[in-house]
């Protein structure tokens, strides 16, 4: 056997995963190649390292990567310094997209914690001041203060 063959190696590994977040992989090898693909249909591809192919669609995502030891920050080999291999990583996370109805919900908290804080604040400077201690006053800021962020918070939006 050569040398040369001894230490030219391609393995696989098929894995199923259950409730990770995320999965990356660290490109320790001269030539690291890295196929996947998933069911999950909203994944974001991060790390050191672009996808050299990758397809999105319904029925979910397929990613190739390709890293040579030329693009990474470490040699192939050493024994005295240390090198952080993090920096090199690469992969995917798996995101959780929001749908219209977590979207409203959530604005709707929102409307309502910034029209109670903007209140609050009004209406503590003013009894601070001693300007106008009239409760119509009040009744009348927060009329006010609702109709301008119901006009800035929904904008009209031509599809």
């Amino acid at each position: 056997m050569r040398d040369a063959d001894f230490f030219n190696h391609t393995f696989g590994v098929y894995l199923t995963l259950r409730g990770s977040e995320e999965l990356y992989f660290v490109p320790i090898g001269k030539k690291t190649e890295v196929s996947m693909s998933s069911s999950w249909t909203d994944p974001s591809f991060v790390g050191a390292f672009p996808t050299k192919e990758s397809e999105i669609s319904e029925a979910g995502f397929t990613a190739n990567w390709q890293v040579l030891h030329f693009n990474r920050n470490f040699p192939q080999s050493w024994t005295t310094a240390k090198y952080d291999v993090d920096e090199s990583r690469f992969g995917v996370n798996l995101l959780v997209a929001a749908d219209h109805y977590q979207k409203s919900l959530r604005t709707s908290k929102y409307s309502i914690l910034i029209i109670s804080l903007s209140f609050s604040l009004y209406s503590f400077l003013l009894r601070c001041l001693k300007k106008c201690e009239s409760m119509r006053f009040y009744i009348f800021l927060s009329a006010w203060l609702f109709c301008h962020l119901i006009t800035c918070s929904f904008p009209f939006q031509s599809t």
